[in-house]
């Protein structure tokens, strides 16, 4: 099975659920973009959460392409609302495991995305702040392109 998330550039649309520290879920929907550079790759997410007025949760990881005897990507996100992250993707059969941290390591969290077909992924996550539930998170990804 050859991943057609972050392996390809690309659209993907995702829906689904997030839920926040005090355990209230919302419904969420938003997109993300797989652009592939030279020296860089590039994920920016977007996402709304349809039952609150909220701004919309943005993400812009910079993803270091393969390196040689490497199995797994190195990414970093300078402008997020924890800081700066910095976490690793790791490929395993049809899953992709992304794990991440914020500099002061303060916030932590980890990510999974599972392949069902070329064109659909199951993401599911949660990230923690100290000792407890920042967030968590669920969605369907289907590709756009």
């Amino acid at each position: 099975m050859q991943h057609t998330f972050l392996l390809t550039p690309g659209k993907w649309r995702a829906e689904g659920k997030y839920t926040d520290e005090t355990d209230i879920s919302s419904a969420a929907e938003g997109l993300i973009t797989i652009e592939h550079a030279y020296s860089f790759w590039y994920y920016k997410s977007r996402i709304q959460l349809l039952e609150r007025n909220e701004p919309e949760i943005k993400n812009d990881y910079k993803i270091q392409p393969w390196k040689q005897g490497s199995d797994f990507l190195n990414w970093s996100a300078e402008k997020t609302l924890m800081g700066r992250l910095k976490g690793k993707f790791l490929l395993i059969a049809e899953t992709i495991i992304s794990q991440f941290h914020s500099d002061e390591g303060e916030f932590v969290g980890s990510e999974v995305l599972l392949m069902q077909d070329d064109e659909t992924y199951y993401n599911r996550g949660i990230t923690f702040v100290g000792d407890h539930k920042l967030s968590a998170w669920s969605f369907t990804l289907k590709r756009e392109f």
